[in-house]
């Protein structure tokens, strides 16, 4: 048997029968066969997150002594969450739309959030309507990572309102859309994308229907009736991986339960 623990930072290693090799959590591994000079990558994950992020939804919001008020019917956050807040402006000063970290839940129709510093001493009041793009996860894909045949593997949980109203959720790399999935009658559903370079680092398959979903356990991966086309995501530098939720009823939930990213490097 062979056990690998592995993460982050590149390290090389040799094995022979029955070896079981424990890596520190601060190497990722690439494995090399024993008489062997290939070098074998190890898939890693390179971002993930357990932390709910809830999407906007109808309500009311108030700013205050660096403190962001939310008032919102059965909102179902708890302190240590993340909410994605789009304030419609009202009086006062209306802060930047962007995703927060829950600091508090008085009661089941309000929470609070952290204002950013800059609005720390100013005041402001609005509304939020729910609806429109609401982005749940944005992060980092580090430049050179892939390689010119390496490949991206997204598996995204979510949790929302069952009804016949659409929750869509969609998987953007590098601006470019290459899942969706709309969410009707269930209440958890989850997105699958493979984002793949095809022999350059900057050349991707990208489905001409985006569409992957994961419902009670079954669903298609980016099935269509058309051939694939191609995106140009440069992905020698770094590129934003952002996941996007879009409600058409802004009083309902949606939330991002979880994400993990998990890099499959090139092999040449």
């Amino acid at each position: 048997m062979i056990s690998l623990v592995y993460d982050k930072i590149i390290g090389v290693f040799q094995y022979g029968a029955g070896s079981v090799l424990n890596l520190a959590p601060s190497v990722e591994a690439d494995l090399v066969r024993a008489g062997s000079a290939k070098t074998v990558p190890l898939i890693r994950p390179i971002l993930q997150s357990g932390v709910r992020c809830h999407s906007d939804a109808v309500g009311t919001w108030s700013l205050a002594g660096g403190v962001i008020t939310i008032s919102r019917t059965a909102h179902g956050a708890l302190t240590g969450d993340k909410y994605a807040f789009a304030p419609t402006a009202g009086t006062g000063t209306t802060p930047a739309a962007g995703i927060y970290a829950v600091t508090g839940t008085p009661d089941a129709n309000t929470l609070t959030l952290s204002a950013d510093a800059s609005i720390a001493g100013t005041a402001g009041t609005g509304t939020m309507t729910g609806i429109g793009a609401q982005t749940l996860f944005s992060d980092t894909v580090p430049g050179g990572s892939m390689g010119k045949n390496g490949s991206l593997r997204i598996m995204c949980r979510h949790r929302h309102a069952n009804s016949a109203n659409t929750k869509t959720f969609e998987v953007f790399f590098g601006g470019v859309k290459f899942t969706q999935y709309g969410a009707t009658t269930t209440l958890s559903s989850g997105v699958m994308a493979w984002i793949q370079n095809t022999n350059s680092d900057q050349l991707q398959q990208l489905s001409t229907s985006p569409g992957s979903g994961v419902v009670v356990g079954a669903g298609s991966y980016n099935a269509t009736g058309a051939d694939w086309k191609t995106a140009n995501i440069d992905t020698s530098v770094d590129q934003l991986l952002v996941i996007k939720c879009t409600k058409v009823n802004g009083a309902e939930f949606a939330s991002l339960e979880n994400i993990i990213v998990e890099l499959i490097p090139s092999l040449d």
